[in-house]
């Protein structure tokens, strides 16, 4: 039986990261950092899943969640862009979790 040579894990997260494989830029990773900060209490109910061009995408749980940040969502950038420091986030989309 012929043994097969394992990839480094170096190796692949090298191709994950030249490649694009992640959601995000590896700067962009202080967002979810500030999500954790200035959103404690959202925890359980909704997470940030991505961002691209100022564009951040969070997941909710619930419909009735979904509504409710819907409306907040212009003083939940300005938390966060507050937290951040400055203006990344210029719009905050939400999508129900599937699942």
């Amino acid at each position: 039986m012929k043994e097969e040579s394992l990839t480094p894990l170096k190796e692949i997260i090298a191709t994950l990261l030249s490649g694009g494989g992640l959601p995000f830029s590896l700067e962009d990773a202080r967002i979810w950092e500030a999500w954790a900060q200035a959103m404690k209490g959202l925890s359980q109910c909704a997470c940030p899943v991505s961002f691209q061009k100022g564009v951040l995408c969070v997941e909710v749980s619930e419909p009735i969640w979904m509504q409710e940040l819907k409306f907040l969502e212009n003083d939940i950038k300005g938390k966060l862009n507050h937290t951040l420091g400055e203006t990344v986030i210029k719009k905050i989309e939400f999508r129900l979790r599937r699942g």
